[in-house]
């Protein structure tokens, strides 16, 4: 009885069928989850429901053990374009709180997820959306992408958004984002540090996919630890990053991947050079 109790109390956190199932799609090929936000005539501005059920589908994903990255995109002619307006205009403090935390855990599940998450940017990505893309690994943009966060010409603050965005651009650009509310190119976006690369408009969603199946095909244990000392780095203090990763990167030799992968490492031609690092490049360094 007290389980089918907590059976039906999970059910009940999930979204109620509605128009929303539709607006968030999941194709799946090789091991690779393509998560689409699909309401282009919104410009895929996200709902309370659309947040929640994209949390829901992502953790679905991470938890899926077929699954060994995941893509985002949106459809149409943007990315996500923020938050539903609609749904902001009445809202009470609290109510803004509590969205403004439901965001925070949508950003946290891609930051935290063990796997790969790329982000197929193919137009405009502003406020939440500018932020999603950041939170996921790598982020390929279109050449007519366009990012911001133009909160305060909506008449709010950037919140949530001036905290995440500060460590990774620093304050000249959070300011020039946050202040003025402007809409930044693609090729400025990667200049910022926004985003990692551009692709020609139609092959960006190519271009993210074989980034997926590239990050994917790095070893498992190691890509998750990298991602968890990335977030010391980037949250916390410096001696508070330096702890975690000296604890992290202990923790790594108890997996007998991390193991073989090293003894891999020692095996190889020792004339030959670590993989991505030229001979050519290490030269300059001397």
């Amino acid at each position: 009885m007290a389980g089918s109790k907590r059976r039906a109390r999970s059910r009940d956190r999930r979204p109620a069928p509605s128009r929303a199932r539709n607006e968030i799609q999941v194709g799946f090929d090789r091991g690779i989850a393509t998560i689409t936000i699909n309401r282009p005539q919104m410009l895929n501005a996200l709902s309370r429901r659309n947040k929640e059920e994209l949390g829901l589908i992502l953790m679905d994903q991470v938890a899926n053990p077929r699954t060994r990255a995941i893509v985002l995109t949106g459809a149409g002619r943007a990315f996500c374009a923020g938050t539903d307006i609609k749904e902001m205009q009445d809202f009470t403090p609290s109510e803004a709180e509590d969205i403004f935390r439901l965001e925070y855990r949508l950003q946290e599940v891609i930051r935290r997820a063990p796997i790969p998450v790329v982000a197929a940017v193919n137009g405009f990505a502003l406020g939440t959306g500018c932020v999603l893309a950041m939170s996921c690994d790598w982020s390929v943009a279109s050449t007519t992408a366009r990012l911001g966060l133009p909160e305060i010409t909506v008449g709010v603050p950037a919140a949530i958004q001036c905290a995440l965005v500060f460590p990774l651009v620093g304050l000249a650009a959070t300011r020039r984002l946050v202040y003025f509310g402007e809409h930044v190119s693609a090729d400025e976006a990667v200049r910022l540090g926004l985003i990692n690369e551009v692709s020609q408009d139609s092959d960006v969603l190519t271009s993210a996919l074989a980034v997926a199946n590239r990050l994917s095909s790095m070893p498992v244990t190691a890509f998750r630890l990298q991602k968890q000392l990335i977030r010391s780095w980037i949250g916390g203090s410096l001696d508070r990053a330096i702890e975690d990763s000296i604890y992290l990167a202990a923790r790594a030799y108890a997996s007998p991947e991390v193991t073989q992968q090293v003894r891999k490492f020692a095996a190889r031609d020792a004339r030959q050079p670590m993989a991505g690092t030229s001979q050519e490049a290490r030269s300059t360094k001397h």
